[in-house]
């Protein structure tokens, strides 16, 4: 089989679901059934700019990346994916040179080139949806997007998401019966080995991923950490990782405001950087209002890391052992977990190694690509080539 995933980002941005498209494409390039595994992507970077340097084709670790400009670039009154663009007058030509026996689509926003995608391609390819969508307080500029997806929605072959969380979702605002909807969980690399000796140094050190913006909730976290005991700030660093959506400036007044000598920016960073800062880390904080799934949670789990977070989207589904999960909004509560596992070398030691057997039992790549590359076959039946 010959696979295409669409998707407007790719590398070099890596956000969430651009995280979830590389490994899970590098997984089915190991599966014996897969010949072939193409991206079909932009010059775009999130959310404004373009990277004029790379070339329009590329092979990425075994990937042939296909990058297409799209135009128009922005369109205010319409929601899309940001600085993406709808159209483009290579994309006929591209899809008849890759020819791909599976077309899979990643990213809702990114509606009218998704569609025009499946019209080019209805007659000779089986077509995958995958959305981690959440919900929105649908206004005007989002109903393109809605009808869009429904009509594709109807059409393809399989879907998947990465909870039940998003099933729900998806098939209550794009109309999409439940039976149709596979749940597949994202996964992680769980590294080769990680020292299990008590971490008791000091400062205990507490990390947060994530974009810099309001719906993240760093703010919100940044205002509960200053608000902590000073015998409990003095023995404590905060380390906030992520590039800025909006957020950093107002972040930068309140550590100033408060004059907390204590908290690192560390902006966006290098994979190899983000696994050393999880390696260096004593407890994993997620303030964010809302997440589909929460894939920074799973990696800082992988690596051993007890997790402190709201009970909403899909963590109660994959959260259920090494992490302690409060009301949402509740940031008192949010607070006496911190503090707890600060005080508590034991009980974060514990909740680490629960964290991460859990993760290396049920959520790895080659799980997530495996239940993947089931579908494909599913839907290619005997004839697939």
């Amino acid at each position: 089989m010959h696979i295409l995933f669409v998707s407007p980002y790719f590398k070099p941005y890596i956000g969430g679901i651009e995280r979830v498209l590389d490994e899970l494409s590098r997984q089915l390039l190991q599966d014996k059934h897969v010949e072939k595994v193409s991206i079909l992507t932009t010059f775009s970077n999130y959310p404004r700019g373009v990277y004029a340097n790379l070339a329009s084709e590329d092979v990425d670790a075994g990937r042939y990346v296909y990058r297409l400009s799209f135009y128009p670039r922005d369109i205010p009154l319409i929601y899309h994916s940001y600085n993406a663009g709808f159209f483009s007058h290579t994309l006929p030509s591209v899809l008849l040179k890759v020819s791909p026996d599976v077309v899979h689509f990643c990213k809702t926003e990114w509606y009218i080139p998704n569609v025009l995608t499946y019209l080019f391609t209805r007659h000779t390819s089986r077509h995958v949806f995958f959305s981690s969508y959440h919900p929105k307080n649908l206004r005007l500029k989002h109903w393109p997007m809605v009808w869009f997806n429904r009509f594709l929605l109807k059409r393809v072959n399989a879907i998947h998401v990465p909870s039940r969380f998003v099933a729900c979702d998806l098939s209550s605002i794009f109309r999409v019966p439940m039976h149709r909807i596979s749940v597949i969980p994202n996964g992680v690399r769980p590294p080769r080995c990680i020292a299990q000796e008590l971490r008791t140094k000091e400062p205990v050190r507490i990390l947060s991923v994530g974009r810099l913006e309001i719906r993240k909730g760093q703010i919100e976290l940044l205002q509960m950490f200053a608000e902590l005991p000073r015998h409990v700030q003095e023995k404590t660093s905060l380390h906030l990782v992520g590039p800025d959506q909006g957020s950093r400036q107002q972040i930068f007044k309140l550590v100033q405001l408060h004059r907390l000598h204590n908290v690192v920016l560390h902006g966006l960073v290098p994979d190899d950087e983000l696994f050393r800062l999880y390696r260096e880390t004593d407890i994993y904080a997620l303030p964010s209002r809302l997440e589909a799934f929460g894939l920074s949670a799973l990696e800082a789990m992988a690596h051993g890391l007890p997790v402190v977070a709201f009970r909403q989207g899909a963590l109660p589904e994959f959260a259920t052992k090494g992490a302690i999960l409060v009301e949402p909004g509740n940031w008192s509560k949010f607070a006496e977990a911190i503090v707890l596992l600060v005080h508590d070398n034991q009980l974060r030691a514990r909740l680490g190694q629960q964290a991460r057997e859990h993760v290396e039992g049920n959520y790895e790549w080659g799980y997530m690509a495996q239940q993947v590359a089931r579908l494909y076959r599913e839907i290619m039946g005997a004839g697939s080539r």
